[in-house]
């Protein structure tokens, strides 16, 4: 299993498009029946699998396909306070970003 801390954006890319691949051969899908049941060409499907260059809502259509939409709960999840110091910092979260340059 690649470790993506190590990869380039590019390379991050293409190993989830091989998982996807494995996955689709796992359950002896071709290519032309899972672009079928996500509304997708078998040329994007295709691209998914060899680049990962694909739009996010095309590789989340896949993954649902797939029954592995649940693999997405844990990307972005907020990580638990380990201290009373991160604890009062989650009160004081920001909304929103400052703008730059016009503070008087």
């Amino acid at each position: 299993m690649a470790l993506f801390i190590l990869m380039t954006a590019e390379e991050i890319q293409a190993e989830l498009g091989q998982r996807i691949q494995a996955l689709r051969l796992a359950q002896n899908i071709k290519q032309e029946e899972l672009g079928a049941r996500v509304g997708l060409s078998r040329s994007t499907i295709r691209k998914l699998e060899t680049s990962g260059q694909v739009t996010l809502e095309a590789f989340v259509r896949v993954l649902g396909a797939l029954g592995r939409i649940e693999d997405l709960e844990s990307i972005l999840m907020p990580q638990a306070p380990v201290s009373i110091a991160d604890l009062e910092k989650q009160g004081m979260t920001r909304k929103r970003a400052g703008s730059k340059g016009k503070r008087p």
